[in-house]
């Protein structure tokens, strides 16, 4: 199956769509333009039961208004993200499209990507608490690692939080165990969330354990999460979504339909089929566990000849 449209924000409606068939009240709308404020709203918009929708931060994206009135969106809609990254003239036309009784509209945001992101923890936290004692903690420098946790993230409700530098401020770790995180797993090697913040976080003793689930690169390290999936959580193999691990928007709207299908959301180089993802499809295409599999993306997001490949391994 391939999910691709024009542009991401077509792309991301259609993600949307398919994730939710029968459409949807309520809907979760982040900015397409660039990724911090979004890496943690899968994991609200799975609380929330509702779908993702990527739009342009400076207007409403006609897919995405498209996308709003197939869903059939007339209840809550939920913003992640302040003003800089979806701006209130976007608001504005949201309530211009849904006509006369427009839906409620509430924004979850900080002052920079680090309290948003905490900012939406606190959020999926509240809405039932954390379903499983976990806390995916990410780098907020970059987007594959956070990406790669999404499907987990919106069929679990584990919410996300972002680090940066040496250390994390002791208000973010009593956040998370206010939030209900006895076990912290930092996704990414050393590169990406530092040993000191792996030290800091095994220190505090309201932490049972944490645990470090990585690869050599981001490709490697979607494998070794999707393996995590399989073993801890008990995902199936069978409807993987696939998107290139070059660009964030495929990947950022495709975690909802990999977590609906309670399936791994695996990156991939857009013109060759990354080792690491060609290994997981050989291993899992060996136990007869893949009956599907979706591209995120048109052919300059994931070209022929990976495509090819993977079929090939599934034959």
């Amino acid at each position: 199956q391939e999910l691709a449209g024009d542009n991401r924000y077509a792309t991301a409606g259609l993600i949307a769509e398919e994730a939710w068939r029968f459409g949807s009240s309520d809907v979760v709308i982040a900015t397409g333009a660039n990724f911090p404020d979004a890496l943690g709203a899968a994991a609200l918009a799975g609380q929330l039961n509702a779908p993702l929708v990527l739009t342009d931060g400076a207007h409403l994206s006609p897919e995405a208004a498209d996308a709003l009135l197939t869903l059939g969106v007339d209840d809550e809609i939920t913003i992640v993200g302040g003003p800089a990254a979806v701006s209130d003239t976007v608001i504005a036309e949201i309530q211009a499209l849904l006509p006369p009784t427009p839906a409620m509209i509430s924004r979850v945001s900080g002052d920079d990507r680090y309290e948003t992101a905490a900012a939406v923890a606190d959020y999926v936290a509240s809405l039932g608490g954390v379903q499983e004692p976990y806390g995916f903690v990410c780098t907020g420098l970059n987007y594959p690692d956070a990406l790669a946790a999404s499907s987990m993230a919106y069929a679990l409700g584990i919410p996300v939080y972002l680090v940066q530098g040496e250390s994390v401020p002791q208000t973010l770790i009593d956040q998370m165990l206010m939030n209900g995180v006895t076990l912290p797993i930092i996704v990414g090697g050393t590169s990406a969330v530092s040993q000191a913040i792996e030290d800091q976080l095994l220190a505090e003793p309201g932490f049972e354990d944490v645990w470090r689930i990585w690869g050599l690169n981001r490709y490697e390290t979607a494998t070794e999460l999707a393996s995590f999936s399989q073993g801890v959580f008990e995902f199936g193999a069978s409807g993987v979504c696939v998107a290139t691990g070059q660009s964030f928007p495929d990947a950022l709207a495709g975690g909802q339909l990999a977590g609906n299908r309670y399936a791994p959301l695996l990156l991939t180089e857009s013109g060759t089929l990354s080792a690491a993802t060609e290994d997981w499809f050989f291993d899992n295409a060996e136990l007869e566990s893949i009956r599907s599999v979706t591209f995120l993306g048109g052919p300059v997001a994931i070209s022929p000849d990976v495509r090819a490949d993977i079929d090939a391994l599934l034959h």
